[in-house]
């Protein structure tokens, strides 16, 4: 059996990317070795540009507290690799990870091309494997980059799909055009299975997924936003009514009350598949849920929130958050990384910050800070670099006074190490 350091650097022997997909035969040839497990699971599957991670958590929350054992399968990890493989919100076991992942690596040898594999689809294969050794009753199960080519999209029909905010990301992937991204997040619908889209996606994206669950055949259910009523939103969370129901969000923000109302329909189409859930359930696992790096409360005094947006549909819903938050001066620690639309993002804060600290040695692949800060100050902006992350926490908070705001933010790489180090402080 591999030690957990063995099991990492095996994994991490593989490439992130890997090599280029147009179909899911790759993934499929390893389940198909490893007897595919995925096919003796039950699913809800959610793809989207933002709020991926934020909807699966919900579901997760509410699905547990209706007793049913839960697999959650998330991406990235922010604080260990772990924690994107949970059952009842407990991440997985060192030692079972190292079983199974000797246990895979067995089986690639039989692969001739097991070089051309993604770190995501071995941790895809390496979830399938877990999930079903410890009899998940059901698995919330989160994309990666995309969804038609995603190796997540080899499970056969999820008892829900769910799409959420679709906006420019990975545009070398997926597309340049809103359209051609929502193509590739569509490609989750299923035959017959119903889907649901959020609600205040742009119309073109709207389109594209009718047009997908017409040819499916699978019910599409947009959230009626209008029926819901905001009561209370503040840095504590969100109280909200929809329909007549009263639910109340740890997760800050008005784009969390969005993301909850997918979630709360698509609870209706999971109990009428045969879960039983309760009303309460859904309004106290909505109330609990939490997730780390998404607009999370790091202090007070001054107020530190830490939020891994990382473009630019992800940065406008945290500006409008900064909207209603009372603060003298602001101050980012920000870093970004080469594959996202870097301008266009940044654009999108530099009204909300008074100075910018940027960084990049929370990842190989980071834009440089010298010329994050030159991209900045170009734009209007006021930003300076510090190169190391650690450096731009403490020069920040020597900055800033009890009344200020302090924002890391930019990418889920940086904001997974800035909360290690904030913590460890």
């Amino acid at each position: 059996m591999f030690t957990f350091d063995e099991a990492m650097d095996y994994i991490n022997s593989f490439d992130r990317m890997g090599a280029p997909v147009t179909d899911l035969n790759r993934i499929g040839a390893l389940l198909s070795l490893l007897g595919n497990p995925q096919k003796s699971l039950k699913f809800i599957h959610i793809a989207g540009t933002n709020g991926k991670g934020s909807v699966a958590t919900m579901c997760s929350e509410i699905l547990v507290r209706a007793g049913y054992r839960t697999g959650l399968f998330t991406s990235p990890f922010i604080i260990d690799y772990t924690d994107r493989i949970k059952v009842d919100n407990k991440n997985i076991q060192k030692q079972s990870m190292c079983v199974l992942v000797k246990l895979l690596s067995k089986k690639l040898e039989e692969i001739e091309y097991r070089q051309k594999f993604s770190q995501f689809e071995i941790t895809t294969a390496l979830a399938f494997l877990y999930f079903k050794e410890v009899k998940c009753d059901i698995v919330v199960l989160e994309t990666g980059i995309g969804g038609r080519f995603d190796s997540t999209n080899i499970i056969d029909n999820p008892v829900v799909s769910i799409i959420t905010s679709i906006s420019h990301d990975h545009n070398k992937i997926l597309g340049n055009t809103l359209k051609e991204i929502a193509y590739q997040k569509a490609g989750i619908i299923k035959n017959g299975c119903a889907c649901i889209l959020s609600a205040q996606n742009p119309d073109e994206v709207i389109e594209v997924i009718k047009n997908e669950s017409r040819k499916k055949n699978a019910k599409l259910i947009i959230p009626d936003d209008k029926n819901c009523i905001y009561l209370n939103s503040s840095i504590m969370g969100s109280e909200f009514s929809y329909y007549g129901g009263i639910y109340k969000l740890k997760m800050i923000g008005k784009h969390q009350v969005i993301n909850a109302l997918s979630v709360i329909e698509a609870m209706q189409i999971v109990k009428s598949k045969g879960f039983l859930i309760s009303d309460s359930n859904i309004a106290r696992g909505l109330e609990q849920a939490q997730i780390f790096a998404r607009a999370e409360v790091l202090a007070k005094e001054p107020l530190i929130i830490l939020d891994g947006a990382h473009n630019q549909g992800g940065m406008k819903a945290l500006c409008e958050l900064l909207k209603s938050i009372e603060y003298n001066r602001s101050l980012a620690v920000i870093g970004m990384k080469k594959d996202k639309n870097v301008e266009a993002t940044v654009a999108e804060l530099i009204p909300h910050i008074s100075e910018f600290i940027c960084v990049d040695g929370f990842d190989e692949n980071s834009v440089r800070a010298d010329e994050l800060a030159s991209m900045i100050n170009r734009m209007g902006g006021k930003a300076f670099f510090v190169y190391e992350t650690d450096l731009a926490i403490s020069e920040a908070k020597n900055i800033a006074s009890k009344n200020d705001l302090l924002l890391i933010c930019g990418s889920l790489y940086l904001a997974s190490s800035a909360r290690k180090i904030y913590l460890n402080n």
